[in-house]
């Protein structure tokens, strides 16, 4: 029996993928990362990214007014969340281990 997710050689074609030449040219800034996992589906890996702005505070005693205020809590600005499979999960952690040279270069 062929595995759901591959596809017989015959049944296969080639398509190229074109991404846009200014794709980065709406990128957001991110600082908080959370990732997901479903308990029940091992293959899945959800990824939210979002930013806390810098809050401006002058001192240390406007800080802890305003944060007191907020009920000590900064709220997330989502950029985005995504969904993987596992591989592709795979393929982010290499190409990232590479770029910040944690693992060796293909």
């Amino acid at each position: 029996m062929t595995d759901p997710g591959e596809v017989p050689a015959e049944q296969q074609f080639e398509l190229q993928l074109a991404w846009p030449d200014d794709v980065g040219a709406e990128a957001q800034p991110v600082n908080q990362v959370v990732f997901a996992f479903d308990q029940n589906f091992h293959d899945m890996v959800y990824m939210n990214l979002g930013h806390v702005p810098p809050p401006l505070w002058v001192s240390l005693e406007v800080a802890q007014e305003r944060a007191a205020e907020l009920g000590n809590r900064l709220q997330v600005h989502p950029r985005g969340s995504f969904v993987m499979s596992r591989g592709r999960a795979e393929e982010l952690w290499r190409a990232l281990g590479m770029h910040l040279g944690l693992l060796p270069r293909a």
